[in-house]
């Protein structure tokens, strides 16, 4: 770290940290040793010359906003984790300000903005000398014992990276503490949390050192063709394309010719099968120099197949990413002018690296290169994930998950055991592999006995059913090909439903049952499944064959007036072309639970989501935007995003895919206009690279002014909860569900969404009053209707 460049840390802390690593060794031999007065005294002074404010850069008095002053660089919580220690914010007199964008205007120049949101307060900086202008005041006090905690932070993070392992954690944070005064130590972290940041410091070091070894290694000069050819670890010798077949292949053999290993899963596994997995799989996970080497972007290369961590546990087990060289691609479309071939990009939002890829031979060409190092650990324990899947769906329950975890994890290089997932957790993940392969087994046997037999899909006793009031009708209509099945239920009471209401809903009864959707009708705040329709397989044919036998049923001055429908464009096209004068929205339920998908899919937004109280309440506040007209859309959404903190992803994703360029007005947001710095970024950064249209306009969710009847969430409470249990027994669940909707509609006993529903209407009523602050009219909904987000996690 000492021969680092000045932008990337303050030199005088690295200088000072060689020093001590030369000079005082002896002093760190022992982690439960107190740290020698030279040492405290040396590290004391070289900090306080850093941490302590002194007069003449921080006095009391304000500057002019024409006097350029300097400013000291500091780390962020994001950028002291990465190689951009020691910069990430700028502080001066007390305040600390935030990165915000580069200025066009001025080059070298960036504007940087007050950490707290309250505060108009900017600054301009020149990032090479960090000297600049303070442009606006500010509205707080200032806060001298935070710069100083910031850099001791710093210092600490530098220390644990500069002398390595060699130094003892206590003794490094101890010195460090000391160099506060008595006034900032009661605000600082406890010695604890210290020690716990010096740990993981050099954990990362330590990663960082290896990959660079790693690195090294894999970029090599080949020494010759037939040399390398001998190797264990060559990848010419494995099939890339059929990974999946090369896995099951070798568990077949080792169920067939070791069942006696596997008699106990507490046993350790026999050297030999541990030595052929490891053969099998080191030729799959470990990259070589032959493939991992810097290549032109006009050579043809071969990719890996692997698999995502969503494709990972469907019937696509080892297709959704290609690797090669370190590097990970997500597909990401079909090209319409390479027949065959696919886009991918690279898995880190922040590189523009893409690859084309033919999915028949996986072999394709890097278009652009990456901006960032490559990883090769993420290769083999994502291969290893593979693996240990296949492993549990190929050979059932005869395998003990002890053994066949123990297997996968010693083909792991320790670098790589390292950074991968605990036993514990891989064992986890083979039981939840070996819990789906029943079920797919399950699902498969019983589907192909209700879909693929040569009978008629509904038996006898669906077509007539007795609800209590005598056998009536209750199959609509049935097709039995032997490409598509399908059959629509509706009862005379289905009918009467939907003819009173004329507002209904069309969505899938749950993600888990893909081949049944219901129409329901919105009647007294409930919302009644009326018609149902199973089919075999899912095309726009089978929507719109299940509406034309619906619509046939009803009187023609009885059609619906008003559709909500699921975020299926199928759904919506086949709904306008059978009621052409009928509104059709989106619903808000599915809406939410795209929202709450892409939470899951980031570690850090589901912890902060289950954590933070207000982070929580902004990230629902994005499906209501749902209830805020849309000539103000654009601006609540902006001024929605600056009152966040670090959810650049989540707020770009919503941008791109439900709102669009076409909202965005033609003239920039006045400076300090709320949400003006939203604004500014997605004119300069978003615009420029997303041109698409977004999958669904806000002309279609977007429920302000509409009849309130336009929400279906309280049918999704009554019905989905019903289809979770088993995604095959279609009839019985049916007749259920009619049973089910008939009680609501005669004893309404659904009290609370009526209720509910009034609280909401009555706060959308008054969004003319409520406009002045709209994060917080966002935020007063949220509380108040049940969330979508919420019924998703619970599988509802």
């Amino acid at each position: 770290m000492a021969s680092s460049k000045a932008n990337d840390f303050p030199r005088n802390w690295l200088d000072r940290e060689v020093k001590i690593e030369q000079n005082d060794d002896d002093l760190f031999e022992s982690s439960g040793s107190e740290p020698s007065t030279s040492l405290a005294t040396g590290l004391r002074d070289g900090l306080s010359s850093e941490t302590t404010p002194t007069p003449q850069d921080n006095g009391s008095s304000p500057p002019n906003e024409q006097e350029e002053v300097t400013f000291v660089p500091g780390s962020s919580q994001r950028t002291r984790v990465t190689d951009k220690l020691g910069r990430g914010v700028y502080m001066h007199g007390g305040y600390t300000y935030r990165r915000e964008r580069t200025m066009k205007k001025l080059p070298g120049f960036i504007t940087c903005r007050c950490i707290f949101r309250e505060c108009a307060a900017r600054a301009r900086v020149n990032e090479d000398n960090c000297k600049g202008f303070v442009v606006r005041q500010h509205n707080h006090e200032p806060d001298f014992t935070k710069q100083t905690i910031r850099q001791a932070r710093d210092a600490l993070e530098a220390q644990a990276r500069a002398v390595g392992n060699g130094i003892a954690a206590t003794d490094a944070v101890r010195v460090i503490r000391s160099t506060l005064g008595d006034d900032v130590f009661p605000k600082a972290n406890s010695e604890e949390a210290y020690l716990r940041a010096f740990e993981r410091a050099r954990k990362r070091a330590r990663q960082e050192e290896g990959n660079e070894v790693r690195e090294e290694a894999a970029l090599e000069p080949i020494v010759s063709e037939a040399n390398f050819g001998q190797g264990s670890g060559s990848m010419a010798s494995s099939d890339e394309n059929n990974l999946l077949e090369n896995w099951l292949d070798r568990e077949v053999k080792i169920e067939q010719n070791d069942d006696d290993l596997f008699e106990s899963s507490g046993s350790e596994p026999s050297t030999s099968l541990a030595t052929a997995l490891k053969d099998v799989l080191s030729s799959e996970t470990v990259p070589t120099p032959q493939d991992n080497g810097p290549l032109d972007e006009q050579e043809e290369v071969t990719f890996v197949p692997g698999s995502s961590k969503r494709t990972r546990v469907t019937d696509k087990l080892g297709r959704g990413v290609y690797m090669y060289g370190g590097y990970t691609y997500r597909r990401e479309r079909t090209m319409k002018k390479l027949p065959g071939f696919i886009t991918c990009r690279c898995i880190f939002r922040e590189c523009a690296a893409r690859a084309r890829v033919n999915e028949d031979n996986c072999k394709g060409f890097v278009v652009k290169q990456h901006n960032h190092e490559p990883d090769f650990n993420d290769q083999s324990i994502r291969q290893a994930r593979d693996a240990l899947e296949a492993q549990a769906r190929a050979v059932g329950n005869g395998l003990g998950a002890t053994d066949a975890v123990r297997v996968i994890r010693s083909t792991l290089g320790d670098d790589v055991l390292s950074a991968a997932s605990s036993e514990k957790a891989y064992l986890r993940a083979f039981q939840r592999g070996r819990k789906r392969a029943r079920q797919e087994v399950n699902n498969e046997v019983r589907e192909e006995a209700v879909f693929s037999s040569s009978e008629p899909i509904v038996s006898e006793e669906f077509r007539e059913v007795d609800f209590g009031q005598g056998p009536e009708r209750f199959l609509l209509t049935e097709i039995n090909k032997d490409d598509s099945k399908m059959a629509v239920f509706m009862s005379t009471f289905g009918k009467t439903l939907l003819e009173r209401s004329r507002n209904i809903s069309i969505c899938e009864a749950s993600t888990s049952s893909p081949h049944l959707f219901v129409i329901s009708a919105y009647l007294d705040n409930l919302s009644l499944p009326a018609a149902y329709c199973i089919y075999s397989k899912k095309s726009p044919d089978v929507y719109r064959t299940a509406l034309d036998a619906v619509n046939a049923e009803l009187a023609c001055n009885k059609k619906p007036l008003s559709i909500i429908a699921d975020l299926e464009r199928n759904v919506t096209n086949a709904a306008s072309m059978v009621w052409p004068l009928a509104t059709i929205g989106l619903s808000t339920y599915r809406l939410g639970t795209e929202v709450f998908s892409k939470i899951q899919s980031n570690a850090d937004l589901l912890w902060r989501y289950n954590t933070n109280e207000e982070d929580r309440a902004l990230m629902d506040s994005l499906q209501y935007l749902a209830f805020v007209p849309l000539t103000d859309l654009y601006h609540t959404f902006c001024t929605l995003w600056d009152s966040t903190d670090e959810m650049e992803d989540l707020f770009t994703w919503f941008f791109t895919s439900y709102i669009g360029r076409y909202f965005v007005p033609k003239q920039p947001f006045v400076d300090l206009q709320p949400g003006w710095i939203s604004d500014s970024i997605i004119r300069d950064q978003i615009l420029s690279k997303h041109r698409a249209d977004p999958s669904f306009s806000p002309r279609e969710w977007n429920l302000y002014g509409r009849e309130k009847q336009l929400i279906n969430n309280s049918m999704k409470q009554g019905f989905s909860r019903s289809m979770t249990s088993d995604s095959t027994i279609f009839l019985d669940i049916i007749r259920s569900e009619e049973v089910f909707s008939r009680e609501l509609f005669n004893e309404n006993c659904l009290a609370k969404p009526c209720y509910v529903e009034k609280d909401l209407w009555s706060v959308v009523e008054q969004y003319d009053e409520k406009s002045e602050d709209p994060v917080q009219y966002l935020k007063e909904l949220a509380s108040i209707y049940p969330r979508a987000l919420d019924l998703a996690r619970l599988g509802i």
